[in-house]
């Protein structure tokens, strides 16, 4: 048992029970007849309330869900922010429980480890299924476009792979962050430079200095006074600056999407 304690939370109990029995081990043969007795009660409780239920805890079915339980809070731990209920929690403490090893405590575990593992695939598939939209939407911006219309069937079939890798990538991804962000960078910047690919296809003969830079509308930053808006001539100051940014961000050859 000593060899296979790992990361299970009884190890202190079993280490001071292992030491009783070192206690006892190794007498003199007359120790045994005389004074062994005077031990009995405590060494019967060991067995009883320690060796016996935590060997048997390690050898079954306890320990496997043990196991797993531990292991899938390890592995999803970053998904757990974005699931509601108190399951970690609860699986948590039960796995930090010294006494994990008795009674229905495994068996709790393993119904609230069936349904933390639920909530987490139905958000994941929640992610995957909103990023595909908004992918979905992102193209369909793009195809619709006239500069696209203008282009070969070679070109628009190279603009349109970034879409499908794209889709492939999120569809192996599990964790919900990553899901995020891969389609936020997608949308900030590759996208980006799909829109100004095309348009240098299409205007080829456009020099260096008058090319056109698509940015997203989230990446203008506006020199405001106010951290926000409170009040109707607040407005009409923000639009006025806005305005102006936006104006000068076009003179200098940016397009923004919106």
């Amino acid at each position: 048992l000593t060899s296979e304690k790992e990361h299970y939370p009884f190890q202190e109990k079993l280490d001071k029970a292992i030491a009783t029995l070192k206690e006892v081990n190794g007498k003199p043969y007359s120790w045994y007849l005389t004074e062994l007795l005077n031990q009995e009660d405590e060494l019967l409780d060991l067995k009883e309330d320690i060796f016996d239920p935590i060997s048997k805890f390690m050898k079954g079915s306890q320990r496997e869900i043990f196991d797993r339980a531990y292991s899938y809070l390890k592995e999803q731990s970053a998904n757990f922010a974005y699931i509601e209920g108190d399951e970690v929690e609860q699986i948590r403490a039960i796995l930090e429980n010294e006494q994990c090893f008795k009674g229905a405590l495994m068996q709790q575990t393993k119904t609230l480890l069936e349904t933390l593992q639920q909530k987490v695939s139905a958000q994941i598939e929640r992610e995957i299924q909103q990023a595909q939209q908004k992918i979905d939407e992102l193209k369909n911006g793009l195809v619709n476009h006239s500069d696209y219309d203008a282009l070969p069937p070679p070109q628009q079939t190279e603009i349109c792979q970034p879409f499908s890798k794209l889709t492939e990538k999120l569809e192996t991804q599990n964790t919900i962050a990553v899901i995020r962000d891969t389609l936020r960078s997608f949308e900030e910047s590759g996208y980006n430079h799909l829109l100004t690919q095309i348009h240098s296809w299409v205007n080829p003969e456009s020099t260096n200095e008058s090319e056109i830079e698509y940015v997203s509308y989230r990446d203008i930053r506006v020199a405001f006074e106010k951290p926000f808006l409170s009040e109707p001539s607040d407005v009409d100051s923000y639009l006025k600056k806005l305005g102006e940014v936006l104006r000068r961000e076009i003179e200098n050859g940016k397009r923004i999407r919106i």
